[in-house]
């Protein structure tokens, strides 16, 4: 608050020779001039302009705006979003007319229409889910100074530096090497299987941290993962699971909720681990849990900043320590022994450790990281993107 009662000063003095800025939510075009951290400082009119509105705020009044990527029926990404929004509002009691909901908006120019309607329509916090909306929240936040764009996945937020833009995501690696642990206690091949989306770090960081989930209970598993190239298509996925396990895979996982692993391995006699949806009792004899995102801990936390008037952070990542990856229950019909232990100590010992501890080698046998030496990511957006020895990638 410091900073935006210097802020008031300054413009008080000035007012009356240059005028004050617009409020609201109407564009307003600025020079960012230069800041000694190498980022730029937005125009004070609008800082106070953004001052202004924040104190005004309150769960009464906030407008609340999300766009996705997709809609319902897909019972994965979006959905979790969706789910996850509307909890936050409970939780802080915001009424459903308070939220605008704007699905099937694609990762193309597309997205900056449907921004600028949640901007005409008075929201004060906008959400964007998918990756492709970066560029497109990152243009509206340049214009939109008083209003916070906050999008899920991305990567541009720190060096940005705007005080409106953040980038958010949830530790996903916590999660997958959660899903190894039971994976490397159910695996009687030794051979686990993983289906990626695309050759994305995001990717790749998340099945080695699976990988080395498996290996602390099971030293002789192994790994092949194969790619969609795509991020949702059940027919490929279908297609996968089959040669995963004809493969010599006897547990499969994917990061999303499509039911077509799952039925694919019920029908080859395998196991199954998922992302996004509890399919435990869809395919009860092969689907052994999941593991999830509660988007929920960060939408309340962006909003609940704004309703104190304290700064949302510019970059955010969290998991199991505060909920916001967790696991469903494993299937007690078909659960391994000794997961219940194993995965407690498996949450503890993520909480004290670091996953990528060395010594680490990627598949071509070239050392990575040294004995006890750590990698941990410096932002939410992964760039870890070695594949680890031991993973075999098919199909390449």
């Amino acid at each position: 608050m410091k900073r935006w009662i210097a802020l008031l000063l300054t413009v008080v003095a000035l007012c009356g020779l240059v005028g004050c800025a617009q409020t609201g939510n109407d564009p307003v075009e600025t020079t960012a001039p230069e800041t000694d951290n190498g980022g730029t400082e937005s125009s004070l009119g609008v800082l106070i302009g953004q001052a202004e509105r924040r104190k005004d705020i309150t769960a009464e009044n906030i407008k609340v705006g999300i766009i996705y990527v997709d809609d319902l029926s897909d019972k994965g990404w979006t959905t979790s979003h969706y789910d996850s929004i509307n909890k936050m509002a409970a939780n802080l009691g915001i009424s459903e007319d308070q939220i605008i909901h704007k699905f099937n908006i694609p990762e193309d120019a597309k997205a900056a229409t449907a921004l600028s309607e949640l901007v005409e329509a008075g929201c004060d916090i906008i959400f964007g889910t998918a990756y492709g909306h970066g560029d497109y929240m990152l243009e509206a936040a340049q214009k939109y100074l008083n209003i916070e764009f906050c999008h899920a996945t991305g990567y541009q937020a720190p060096a940005a530096k705007l005080p409106n833009f953040h980038n958010y995501f949830a530790d996903i690696k916590e999660s997958r090497y959660y899903a190894g642990v039971v994976a490397g206690l159910a695996t009687k091949s030794n051979m686990i299987g993983y289906i990626g989306f695309f050759p994305y770090a995001e990717v790749i960081s998340a099945y080695d941290a699976m990988y080395l989930g498996a290996k602390s209970v099971n030293p002789d598993v192994k790994m092949k993962v194969m790619y969609t190239n795509s991020w949702y298509d059940p027919l490929m996925e279908d297609q996968a699971t089959t040669a995963l396990i004809n493969g010599g895979c006897d547990v499969i996982f994917i990061s999303n909720a499509s039911v077509a692993p799952a039925t694919g391995a019920a029908k080859l006699g395998a196991y199954h681990i998922g992302f996004g949806a509890d399919l435990t009792k869809v395919v009860p004899e092969a689907s052994l849990m999941s593991v999830m995102i509660d988007w929920s801990v960060y939408d309340s936390y962006a909003v609940s900043c704004i309703l104190k008037g304290e700064d949302i952070a510019l970059d955010w990542c969290e998991g199991f320590q505060s909920g916001a990856v967790y696991a469903t229950p494993v299937n007690a019909a078909i659960a391994p022994a000794n997961v219940e232990e194993a995965t407690a100590k498996a949450v503890e010992w993520m909480a004290n450790n670091t996953i990528f501890t060395g010594p680490l080698y990627d598949n071509n046998g070239q050392l990575l990281l040294a004995d006890g030496e750590k990698f941990t990511e410096k932002t939410s957006c992964f760039t870890w993107d070695h594949v680890l020895q031991g993973i075999e990638i098919i199909g390449e």
